[in-house]
């Protein structure tokens, strides 16, 4: 048995941290929801401007470095926009099609998606998991605290 899907107008909201901190959407005049962020004082700050995806040009200056997390080494390659803001991060382990690899290259992808539509790495950064001391714990928050530190 076959059932007709209805076609929804997607709601482009760029990053679920934002949007559970924002819950009251713009609309724009095609009807979808958007929320572009600015992070003021540590807070959250809706922008009813982006609209979309921002993608990255095909050729562009990436920075690779090596962080570790659950005490295994990971290394990262982070790509900006050409106002500084970051634009993608691609996480990989050094065993392939491991757990943690995996893991860590789909936060990254996922991460990359949000920064693309507007959410700040700053809001990512803060939403990731810390330990007691505030250390990020993962491989991906680990290395937003190393790119935000560096652009300060």
């Amino acid at each position: 048995m076959s059932r007709a899907v209805t076609p929804m107008h997607p709601r482009k909201v760029p990053c679920t941290m934002t949007a559970r901190l924002l819950p009251q959407a713009a609309e724009h005049a095609d009807g979808a929801a958007c929320v572009e962020t600015t992070v003021a004082q540590g807070r959250a700050v809706m922008n009813p401007a982006h609209t979309g995806r921002t993608r990255l040009p095909n050729r562009r200056h990436s920075i690779t470095f090596d962080v570790e997390a659950f005490t295994l080494r990971f290394t990262i390659t982070a790509s900006h926009f050409d106002g500084g803001e970051l634009g993608e991060l691609f996480i990989k382990n050094h065993k392939a099609d491991s757990g943690a690899g995996i893991m860590a290259s789909d936060s990254a992808i996922a991460a990359s998606l949000a920064l693309q539509f507007g959410c700040p790495a700053e809001v990512l950064r803060k939403a990731l998991s810390r330990d007691a001391r505030g250390k990020a714990t993962g491989p991906l928050g680990a290395a937003l605290d190393l790119l935000t530190e560096n652009a300060k």
